[in-house]
């Protein structure tokens, strides 16, 4: 299989991994409280990966990272890890898994004004269509929840953590002019892990709970499949391909975990939760399009 190929289909390994995140989260909550799962899923997840960067690090001379590098990397760690995931699962305290999975997709949009406030870039027509369109599908998910003031702070929450991690998206993408994603992405996702448990602590949740086998089945599937296995297969795959081309297989998440959560969760499948979907996927769709811009923002090598 060429590296292309290969790519592609570790990428879409990766998403159908993630896409299983929000539906086993909603089942382990039923032994555990969300802020619990995310301080466990991140520490434990970034702990299996951390050789990974002590290997890279043996093996990379490092003398272009200085301290500032790594203290950028702990503030970063704390925006894109500890604030997004612990907004992410208390979000899924309060509007469904499939809302929350459609909202996770719009990371492409969100990277778009991210880039044009951190790092000048300009945004393309095309690109605005594509943002009123992602505006809209947001607009239809409170629709699709049950109209209440949960609705709409979990749809509200759930937007503040996609923005957080897109500006993480292309703050990493800058530190990685000088560091490998294979040393700074696992190291940021345990270190973002730890950084979480005084807000695991204040929420009144426990940093560690007794559960029924299932559950830790289900926490083991998070921690070590979901964020450990998804994110070595996502480094490797975008060693291989285009970060764009990667990532437009983010179209598929809404779709998988919608399925899953129809399945598992019985959750249903309305109108309005169908157009959502339609009409963020398309809004990513225009975003991408912009190839110029995205291709920037995320350092697409464009001789692969």
């Amino acid at each position: 299989m060429k590296n292309g190929s290969s790519g592609m289909v570790l990428i879409l390994v990766t998403v159908a991994l993630w896409s299983t995140i929000e539906v086993v989260s909603k089942l382990v909550q039923d032994d555990i409280p969300a802020m619990t799962i995310a301080f466990i899923r991140f520490t434990a997840g970034g702990l299996i990966l951390l050789p990974l960067s002590l290997n890279e690090i043996r093996k990379r001379k490092m003398k272009d990272v200085n301290s500032r590098d790594w203290v950028s990397l702990i503030f970063i760690s704390a925006l894109g890890i500890t604030l997004t995931f612990s907004l992410y699962h208390k979000a899924l305290e309060w509007i469904s898994a499939s809302s929350v999975a459609t909202l996770v997709s719009m990371v492409p949009i969100f990277i778009a004004p991210a880039g044009f406030f951190l790092l000048k870039e300009r945004i393309e027509p095309i690109q605005v269509l594509g943002l009123a369109l992602g505006g809209t599908g947001i607009f239809l998910i409170y629709f699709a929840e049950e109209p209440n003031w949960r609705s709409v702070i979990g749809v509200l929450v759930m937007v503040l953590a996609v923005f957080c991690f897109s500006v993480y998206a292309v703050l990493m993408k800058r530190l990685n002019r000088k560091m490998t994603p294979k040393v700074s992405t696992p190291i940021s996702l345990f270190i973002g892990g730890l950084m979480m448990a005084p807000i695991v602590l204040f929420d009144g949740a426990p940093l560690f709970r007794p559960m029924e086998p299932i559950g830790y089945v289900q926490l083991g599937w998070l921690s070590f499949v979901a964020v450990g296995l998804a994110y070595l297969l996502y480094f490797i795959g975008l060693e291989r391909i285009k970060v764009a081309k990667g990532n437009s297989l983010m179209y598929l998440k809404p779709l998988i975990a919608g399925t899953l959560a129809w399945i598992v969760l019985n959750e249903s499948l309305t109108p309005a939760r169908i157009a959502s979907v339609i009409l963020i996927t398309a809004s990513i769709y225009f975003v991408l399009k912009g190839k110029s811009f995205y291709g920037r923002i995320m350092g697409e090598d464009r001789n692969r």
